[in-house]
């Protein structure tokens, strides 16, 4: 037997027992903050890992060095900011790589190129302002490449000039102001999906909208910001007219919940109120009291507001809190507990810092009502 062993981002320890031949491994939706893998080097016949839909800011895939027979890895919906894929390199047999809602705002694919099997590789919605295909040459099965919702202003696509079975090719709503595709002229099957921020097409049906925003509230995750801006690129309209329509779903019921965040709204349900206002998508680690984007003291407590070093997201009510005890960086326990496991060192003032030196933070927190 192996053991899987993680921490949930509510604290609660995480510990699974796996038979050592097991093909399939599925942790996804498991609310993992943390998990060690460590085990799985004796899972030589792991053929595919789902982690996906997890809170994880960051893993190390050490471990697959062994899992020569790994097809597929999902570490899709997480809070990555950074990730090693060099342990990949024996995972010739490698066929899907999903990544896609992290934060990742650079990613280095070189050890892909051993990969010959790839067929699916997934960055969609990161933070990616280039990325170097090059690798992806001997990529020659590769079908689909999805690197929409990034914020790329050019790329090169000539390295997938080999990839002649690719089929489709996402760089939506990206930065891009001109695409060259010159490069994929034998690539016959291609199929480019490519629009930027700037093309709009009002839909006409004002019920079809709404129910594309019920579909698109129920797949955003709940416990961070949904930034607003990825609703007007998807379905083309104004902040405004999606502030009106969500405010509409809520009134009606069809969208539930006593509260919703979008990147720059805020919205309340309490008894029969519905409280919303543009601008505002936080709320205050101290008393719980609705935020300003721009507002960095509370009016309410007049508190000075905690960002996360780490994965740069406000400390809002009831996260729990820790802070280097070399410079004092604040952010959420968990996340800087985790960068510490992995990097070795202060996300700020960058010093040697073992997990001890993340103090935990007790504050005296009262929720107004």
């Amino acid at each position: 037997m192996v053991i899987i062993t993680g921490i949930k981002a509510n604290g609660e320890k995480f510990s699974r027992k796996f038979k050592r031949n097991l093909q399939e491994l599925n942790l996804e939706n498991h609310q993992l903050a943390s998990i060690d893998l460590s085990s799985l080097i004796e899972c030589t016949k792991l053929q595919k890992l789902w982690l996906h839909t997890n809170q994880l800011v960051s893993i190390d895939l050490t471990s697959l060095k062994g899992c020569t027979e790994l097809q597929v890895l999902a570490l899709d919906t997480n809070h990555l900011v950074s990730i090693d894929l060099s342990p990949l390199r024996g995972c010739t047999k490698l066929q899907l790589l999903g990544l896609c809602e992290n934060q990742l705002a650079s990613i280095d694919l070189f050890p892909l190129k051993t990969c010959a099997e790839l067929r699916w590789v997934n960055l969609r919605e990161n933070l990616l302002t280039s990325i170097d295909l090059s690798p992806l040459k001997t990529c020659t099965k590769l079908q689909k490449l999805d690197l929409s919702l990034n914020q790329l202003s050019s790329i090169d696509l000539s390295p997938l000039k080999t990839c002649n079975e690719l089929q489709e090719l996402d760089l939506n709503l990206n930065q891009l102001k001109e695409l060259d595709v010159t490069a994929l002229k034998n690539c016959t099957k291609v199929e480019i999906n490519y629009k930027t921020s700037m093309d709009k097409e009002i839909p006409k049906d004002l019920e079809q909208t709404k129910k594309e925003i019920i579909q698109l509230v129920a797949e955003f995750r709940t416990d961070i910001p949904i930034i607003i801006t990825r609703f007007t690129q998807l379905l083309k309209i104004t902040e405004n007219e999606i502030i009106t329509l969500i405010k509409s779903l809520l009134d009606e019921g069809k969208i539930t919940g006593e509260f919703l965040q979008l990147e720059n709204v805020f919205i309340k349900k309490t008894d029969d109120k519905l409280l919303i206002g543009s601008n505002k998508y936080s709320n205050c680690y101290y008393c719980g009291h609705p935020l300003e984007r721009e507002e960095q003291i509370c009016p309410d407590c007049n508190n000075e507001q905690i960002i996360c070093s780490v994965c740069k997201l406000p400390v809002v009510f009831g996260d729990d809190v820790g802070s280097c005890s070399l410079c004092e960086a604040k952010g959420h326990l968990i996340h800087l507990q985790e960068w510490i496991k992995t990097q070795g060192k202060c996300p700020v003032c960058l010093q040697s810092l073992p997990l001890e030196g993340i103090v935990p933070e007790e504050v005296n927190r009262t929720k107004k009502k």
